[in-house]
C-alpha cells in the first residue's frame, strides 16, 4: 500500500513538472545592477589675453574633464575680476578689460555637468600693443638701430636708408616711460652715434595712436629721434639730478624748466659730433657716453671738458671764434631742419595769452618777463615790462609750421651823435656814405661836431620756430630783423630817401601757454598777509624829472575781505578762484596766478583788466614777508674776504661761471660795525683797468647804515645829492638767500642853488625785489690774491662821481642795473 501511494505521487511529480497544471513553476530573476556612481567633473586653470581695450572669449571649457562623458555648462562666476567684467556668453567667458588698462587679473568660474560642479581661475594678461613710425636724423641716420626697453622687454628694429624706421612694442604696464635710443651703422661709421628721444608715459601716448595703432612723426615730429631729442634728454636729466625721470608729469616739469638757449646750443654741439669732421668722438665714446659722464656734473661741463680738451677755449676762458662760428652755422642748420623741430599750428595762438620768458639758471627765477595776446584776427599786443610801461602792436599768423610777427610800430629817440660819426656805421650800420655826408657837413660847418639826430627803430619782423613744448611752454627760437631810419638834420637839406639800415636778430625764448597755478587749492585766509606784487602805476624820475609809468614793486597786505596797497595807494576787493588771485578796485582789475617757485619766492602772472577788457599781461616776482628777516638783518657785518653780494641778475645763466658769479659781474657791499660800509665792490677785468690783472675794486666807503625791524637803511649825502637806499627784508630762506624790496630815494640840486628842494627830491631805484647773500672773495682765488697785493682792500671816496651800472660788454641790455 505504501508502495503504491509513493508510485501515484512520483507520477503527479513528473506531470506538474511537463505543464499538466495551470500554474507554471516561477524562477527567480536577480535585481538589475545599481548605475555607476556620478563624479564631480574636473575644471582646470586657464589663462587668457586681452587687447587694446578689446573684449576677449575665453573657452575655457575647452581644458575642462568630465569622467562620466557628460556634458559640461559654464554655471557661474564666483570671484569677479578686479580690473574688468567678464559674462557668460554662449557657454564662454566675455572679458572686457577696463579702458585703458594693462597688467593682469585674474577671476574664478564654476562647471557643472548638472548634478556636480567644479572652480578653477583665469589670469588674464591685459595689454596694448603700437606701432612707433618716426626717423632717426641728424641729415639724416642711415640704417640705424632704433631700440627701446620696456619691462626687461628689448623691442628693435632697422632704420631705412633715409633713417626712417618701424617699430611694433608691446605695453604691459600703463605708467612706463618709453624712451626711444638709437645708435648709428657701424657699416657707416656712425656707431658712436647714439641719440635718445623721451616720448613720455604710454598711456598719454596710446590716445594719440591712429586707427592702424601707429603712433607717428605727424605730429610735431614727436617720435623723430634727432639731435634736438637728446639734448632735451640730457638736460632734463640734469635737472633731475641724473635720476630716471618716473613720470610724465615730472618730465613736462623739467623741459619746462630747460630753458631754450640751452637746448639749442647743446643740439648744436651734437650736431657738430655728428657732421662737422672737425669735432671727432673720442675713441671708445658715444654721444651719449661723452655727455651723460659720471667723471662731469651736467651737460654743460662736459661740453666745456670736450672744449678744453681739443683746444676750443682760449686763454681766458672764452670760446674759440672757430667754436662759435661752427656752432652757429650748426644751430642755423638745426632751426631750418623741418625733421628736427616742432610745428605751430594758428589753434596754438587762437585768442590766447602767453608770457615770454628769457630763459633762467637751475634753481633760480627770472626777474621778469613780457606777454602776448594773440587775437583771432591776426594781430596781437605785445606788453613790454621794463619799466616805462609799453605795448606794441603786431600782426601774426602761422606760415609753415612758424609763427610770423610783423611789428607795425617803431620807437623814436632823439640820439647823440658825436664827430667824426664812427656809431652811424658801427652802431646802427648805415652805410659810410650817411656817416660821411654827416662829416662833411660838420667840416663845413652846416652841422654841429656833437648833436642829437633823430633815429626811428624797432623790430621789423620776427620768425618764431618751436624746438619743443610741453603742457605749460613753447621753447622757441626767434629769428628777426631790427630796423632803424634816420631822419637826417634839417641843416643839410638831405635830397635823397631817409637812410635806413637792419640787423639780424636771434634769440630764444620760452612761451609760457598754460599756467599752472600754485595758489591751486587754496582759499584766501590760506594767503592772508603782508606781501610784494608788482602793479602798474607811476613815478617821478629823480634825474629827468618826468613821470614814468610801469609795472612797480608795491608792498600788499590781503586779508579775506581787504588788499591795501603802500605806494600804488589801491583798496582792493580779494577773490581766490581756481588757484587766481584776482583785487579789483572799482573798474580796474589785477588776476594774479603764480606759476613758478624757487624757496620763498614765485614768478607770477599778472595781468590787469579795465571795464572788463584786458589791458596788459607781465611776469613778476611775488614773495610773502615772514618773521626770518632777522637771520639777515643780524649778521649783515662781515670781514673781507666775505660780502653781501647782490643777486639781482643771478638767474641769467651767462652770468655765471660754475657754481660762482664771473668775476665781473660781482656786486656787493661790506658792512663794518660801526655803521659804515663799503658799497660797490665789484670785479675788474684786467682788460679793463690800469693794473693789467683781474682784482676786486672796493667801491666807494662813503656810506652809512642802519636797520629798523626788517628795514636796512643805507645813506649817502654830500655837496651834490642825498641819496637814501631802503631794504625791506622779505624773507630768508635755508640757503641764506635774502629777499628785499629794494628802493631808493635821490635828492639832485638841479639848479646848482645850493640847496636841493622838495621838488628835486624822487624815486631813484624803482621799487623790486632783490636777492642778497652772503658771498666769499677769496672764490676767485687769483682776483683777491691781486686785491691784497695792490693793497686795494679799502674802498676810495668817489661821492662825486655818479656810479656807473656795472655791466659787461657782453651782457644783454635787459640787465638791471645794480646801482
Amino acid at each position: 500500500m505504501k508502495k503504491q501511494l509513493l508510485l501515484s505521487m512520483l507520477a503527479l511529480s513528473i506531470i506538474t513538472g511537463c505543464g499538466g497544471s495551470d500554474e507554471a513553476i516561477k524562477t527567480i530573476t536577480p535585481p538589475p545592477p545599481p548605475p555607476p556612481s556620478n563624479t564631480a567633473p574636473v575644471a582646470n586653470a586657464d589663462t587668457g589675453l586681452a587687447q587694446n581695450n578689446n573684449s576677449s572669449t575665453l573657452d575655457v571649457l575647452a581644458n575642462d574633464t568630465d569622467s562620466n562623458g557628460d556634458t559640461l555648462t559654464l554655471d557661474s562666476i564666483t570671484v569677479q575680476p578686479q580690473f574688468g567684467t567678464v559674462e557668460i556668453v554662449d557657454n564662454a567667458l566675455l572679458y572686457t578689460p577696463q579702458t585703458d588698462y594693462a597688467g593682469v587679473d585674474t577671476l574664478n568660474y564654476q562647471i557643472s555637468d548638472g548634478a556636480l560642479t567644479a572652480e578653477a581661475e583665469v589670469n588674464l594678461t591685459i595689454n596694448h600693443t603700437m606701432t612707433i613710425v618716426g626717423k632717426v636724423t641728424d641729415s639724416p641716420i642711415s640704417n640705424a638701430l632704433v631700440t627701446v626697453e620696456l619691462d626687461g622687454q628689448t623691442y628693435t628694429a632697422t632704420a631705412d636708408s633715409k633713417g626712417n624706421y618701424q617699430l611694433p612694442i608691446t605695453i604691459n604696464n600703463m605708467q612706463n616711460m618709453l624712451f626711444i635710443k638709437a645708435q648709428g651703422s657701424e657699416i657707416n661709421n656712425q656707431a658712436s652715434v647714439v641719440l635718445v628721444a623721451m616720448l613720455g608715459e604710454v598711456k598719454n601716448l596710446l590716445s594719440s595712436v591712429d586707427a592702424n595703432k601707429e603712433l607717428t612723426n605727424q605730429e610735431n615730429n614727436r617720435t623723430n629721434v634727432t639731435h634736438l631729442s637728446t639734448a632735451t634728454y640730457l638736460l632734463a636729466k640734469d635737472r633731475n639730478e641724473n635720476q630716471n625721470i618716473a613720470s610724465n608729469e615730472q618730465l613736462e616739469a623739467l623741459k619746462s624748466d630747460i630753458s631754450a638757449k640751452d637746448t639749442l646750443e647743446t643740439a648744436g654741439f651734437i650736431k657738430l659730433l655728428v657732421d662737422n669732421p672737425d669735432f671727432q668722438i673720442p675713441e671708445g665714446e658715444s654721444i651719449l657716453s661723452l655727455l651723460d659722464s659720471d667723471e662731469a656734473s651736467s651737460t654743460t661741463e662736459a661740453i666745456n671738458n670736450y672744449l678744453v680738451a681739443n683746444a676750443y677755449v682760449d686763454e681766458s676762458g672764452e670760446a674759440t671764434e672757430a667754436y662759435t662760428q661752427a656752432l652757429d652755422v650748426a644751430i642755423a642748420a638745426t632751426i631750418s631742419d623741418p625733421d628736427a623741430v616742432a610745428q605751430f599750428t594758428t589753434e596754438m595762438f587762437t585768442d590766447k595769452t602767453m608770457l615770454s620768458l628769457n630763459g633762467a639758471k637751475q634753481g633760480w627765477l627770472q626777474h621778469l618777463g613780457n606777454g602776448w595776446h594773440f587775437n583771432s584776427n591776426g594781430t596781437a599786443s605785445n606788453y613790454i615790462n621794463y619799466y616805462a610801461a609799453d605795448t606794441k602792436q603786431v600782426d601774426w599768423t602761422v606760415t609753415n609750421g612758424k609763427l610770423v610777427l610783423a611789428y607795425k610800430k617803431n620807437e623814436v629817440n632823439l640820439d647823440y651823435f658825436s664827430y667824426p660819426f664812427d656809431s652811424v656805421t658801427t652802431r646802427y650800420g648805415f652805410e659810410q656814405s650817411v656817416q660821411d655826408k654827416l662829416k662833411e657837413a660838420a667840416d663845413n660847418g652846416v652841422i654841429n661836431q656833437n648833436l642829437q639826430i633823430e633815429i626811428h627803430s624797432g623790430v621789423v619782423h620776427e620768425s618764431v620756430t618751436l624746438l619743443s613744448k610741453t603742457d605749460t611752454a613753447y621753447q622757441v627760437n626767434v629769428s628777426g630783423e631790427f630796423g632803424y631810419k634816420m631822419i637826417p638834420p634839417e641843416a643839410m637839406d638831405w635830397q635823397s630817401e631817409s637812410p635806413t639800415a637792419s640787423k639780424l636778430t636771434n634769440s630764444t625764448r620760452t612761451y609760457v601757454h598754460n599756467d599752472n597755478s600754485l595758489f591751486a587749492g587754496k582759499v584766501l585766509n590760506d594767503i592772508s598777509g603782508r606781501w610784494v606784487m608788482h602793479f602798474d602805476y607811476s613815478m617821478k624820475e629823480t634825474l629827468s624829472q618826468e613821470q614814468v609809468e610801469g609795472f612797480f614793486g608795491d608792498t600788499i597786505t590781503i586779508s579775506e575781505t581787504s588788499a591795501t596797497t603802500d605806494k600804488s595807494a589801491y583798496q582792493f576787493t580779494p577773490t581766490l578762484d581756481d588757484g587766481t588771485l584776482t583785487l579789483t578796485q572799482e573798474n580796474i582789475s589785477y588776476k594774479i596766478t603764480p606759476f613758478k617757485q624757487s624757496g620763498k619766492h614765485y614768478l607770477a602772472k599778472i595781468e590787469q583788466w579795465v571795464d572788463g577788457k584786458l589791458t596788459d599781461v607781465v611776469s613778476s616776482q611775488i614773495a610773502k614777508f615772514d618773521d626770518s628777516f632777522t637771520l639777515y638783518t643780524d649778521n649783515l657785518v662781515t670781514e673781507l674776504p666775505e660780502i653781501q653780494a647782490s643777486f639781482i641778475n643771478g638767474s641769467i645763466a651767462d652770468q655765471w661761471d660754475g657754481d660762482k658769479l664771473k668775476l665781473e659781474n660781482i656786486y656787493g657791499y661790506q658792512f663794518n660795525a660801526d655803521g659804515t660800509f663799503n658799497r660797490g665792490i665789484r670785479g675788474d677785468l684786467a682788460e679793463w683797468n690800469e693794473h693789467g690783472v683781474d682784482y676786486f675794486n672796493m667801491g666807494d666807503d662813503n656810506w652809512t647804515w642802519d636797520t629798523e625791524s626788517n628795514i636796512v637803511n643805507l645813506y649817502q649825502e654830500n655837496s651834490y645829492w642825498t641819496r637814501h637806499r631802503t631794504w625791506e627784508v622779505i624773507s630768508v630762506d635755508d640757503t641764506g638767500r635774502a629777499l628785499v624790496l629794494e628802493y631808493s630815494t635821490m635828492g639832485y640840486d638841479h639848479n646848482n642853488d645850493g640847496v636841493i628842494s622838495e621838488d628835486e627830491f624822487g624815486p631813484f631805484i624803482k621799487p623790486r625785489i632783490n636777492i642778497l647773500m652772503k658771498e666769499d672773495l677769496s672764490r676767485w682765488t687769483e682776483a683777491w690774491e691781486n686785491t691784497q697785493n695792490l693793497a686795494l682792500t679799502s674802498g676810495s671816496d668817489s661821492s662825486n662821481k655818479i656810479a656807473q651800472p656795472v655791466t659787461s660788454q657782453k651782457k644783454s641790455s635787459r640787465l638791471i642795473t645794480t646801482r
